[in-house]
């Protein structure tokens, strides 16, 4: 999309979206916004088949919209069996590594449940491991936009580097303005957890975030700069509230991320 949420609104509120483009186009306007509900109905709209491809794609998808919406264990139920179908069936290449990538972060998001903190167990991270490519060889050999996935993935699964600096340097020289505040936004939470206080993001660094996000029309991304580590210094628990009120989050998944901001805003007193 480019970034071009707001002006997208604009056109589907006008005409309902009918084909198979519209319709993609239009779940990744909700997901952006936090309606989350409505993009995987949409999902599902747009990706009607049998085909193995397109059912990886579109499970992908409607679980990742469970993920956010904070339905963890859902997502990754499905996400592993849509794995072993996908693997059955002979899906390789992106459509598998974007589902191990969707597990891996819904596995990073269990890590920080403690419900949920002994699901993602070591042989359940070197089975999804098992999905991707091996390291390549030399940089670039997937496209910027895929290598940065991998990356990323193999980062939450092992101790690799995620090099989320360089990846946002990327995908700003590309001018894929969602890539860099992605990567961006992995780069504070990295940085609000170092020991060191200079190394530590700056309170203009998480408001030009958040900032960046309303921009865009990324409403679901703005609404989590408050909960990045050292962020809670900087936004006063009223807004957050407010912030955490407009995506389509679980009521259980909304209270959670708020309690865990007040924890961390009342430490910082």
């Amino acid at each position: 999309m480019m970034g071009l949420y707001h002006e997208a609104r604009r056109l589907l509120s006008v005409r309902s979206p009918t084909t198979t483009f519209e319709l993609e186009a239009a779940a990744q306007v909700a997901a952006a916004g936090g309606c989350y509900r409505d993009a995987a109905k949409l999902w599902q709209m747009a990706s009607i088949g049998k085909a193995p491809e397109l059912r990886a794609h579109r499970e992908e998808r409607i679980a990742s919209c469970w993920w956010r919406r904070g339905q963890l264990l859902k997502a990754c139920v499905h996400l592993r069996r849509e794995l072993r179908v996908a693997e059955k069936s002979g899906v390789t290449g992106e459509l598998r590594w974007q589902l191990a990538a969707t597990t891996a972060h819904v596995f990073g998001h269990m890590r920080r449940r403690p419900l949920l903190q002994f699901f993602p167990t070591q042989r359940r991270r070197l089975d999804l491991s098992r999905h991707l490519p091996t390291v390549p060889d030399r940089p670039g050999r997937y496209g910027p936009h895929l290598d940065a996935l991998l990356a990323a993935t193999r980062s939450r699964l092992t101790k690799a580097q995620e090099h989320s600096e360089q990846a946002s340097l990327m995908f700003n020289e590309a001018e894929a303005l969602h890539g860099v505040l992605n990567f961006r936004h992995a780069s504070l939470r990295r940085r609000g957890c170092l020991s060191d206080p200079d190394a530590r993001p700056t309170p203009e660094e998480y408001l030009d975030q958040q900032r960046d996000f309303w921009t865009l029309g990324l409403t679901s991304d703005a609404a989590r700069v408050p909960l990045v580590p050292g962020a809670s210094r900087v936004f006063r628990p009223s807004a957050v509230w407010r912030g955490l009120g407009r995506p389509d989050f679980a009521v259980w998944h909304r209270l959670m991320l708020l309690g865990g901001y007040l924890i961390s805003y009342t430490r910082q007193r």
